[in-house]
């Protein structure tokens, strides 16, 4: 049975591990990636280990219209420390390591374009669409929409096209300010 302890200890550092050294959320649907990518664990497990880290205040876990994302906490890194090097061996810190070198930007760049959509009884739907580069906002759009299908269709756009949206955006605003600014140094 301890066998078994230790092998479950050690996939739950391998979670940790990785929300620590990847330094973004994940969703349920990209941790499940990892863990089916890399071998360590199948789909059950994973949400057994998700489950129990939450309940033991070692993972964050935000719930956004059908999605879950799950960042390390305070009490997930201090629990990675002490457990870290007896726990974990080189070889799996390598493999982890190169499964985020691998699919890092694909990961952030999921994270960084955020689009949801919330129940608003004054005004029906709200669909807040952003852009996000670290902990700065680049861009942030509030849309109240009338149906449920509408804001589910934005959602799905914004992740589409909101690089070319926000570059749009950007010209047209800041367009002005150039032409002005060429006639100042003139």
């Amino acid at each position: 049975m301890k066998n078994i302890e230790d092998k479950q200890d050690v996939k739950k550092l391998c979670i940790l591990y990785l929300l620590y050294t990847i330094n973004t959320q994940m969703s349920n649907s990209q941790l499940a990636d990892f863990a089916v990518e890399t071998g360590y664990m199948d789909y059950f497990a994973l949400r057994d280990y998700l489950a129990d880290m939450t309940e033991a205040g070692l993972l964050e876990e935000t719930r956004l219209n059908n999605q879950t994302y799950y960042n390390i906490t305070e009490e997930g890194e201090t629990t990675l420390g002490i457990f870290k090097r007896a726990k974990l061996s080189e070889e799996t810190c390598d493999r982890i390591n190169f499964y985020i070198s691998r699919n890092k930007k694909k990961i952030k760049a999921e994270s960084e374009i955020s689009a949801n959509w919330f129940y608003d009884p004054d005004s029906s739907f709200i669909v807040k669409c952003g852009i996000y580069e670290g902990d700065a906002t680049l861009m942030e759009v509030n849309v109240s929409v009338v149906d449920r299908d509408v804001a589910e269709h934005i959602c799905h756009k914004w992740k589409e096209s909101s690089s070319e949206i926000y570059a749009k955006f950007f010209n047209e605003l800041s367009g002005d300010f150039a032409a002005l600014r060429k006639c100042k140094d003139a």
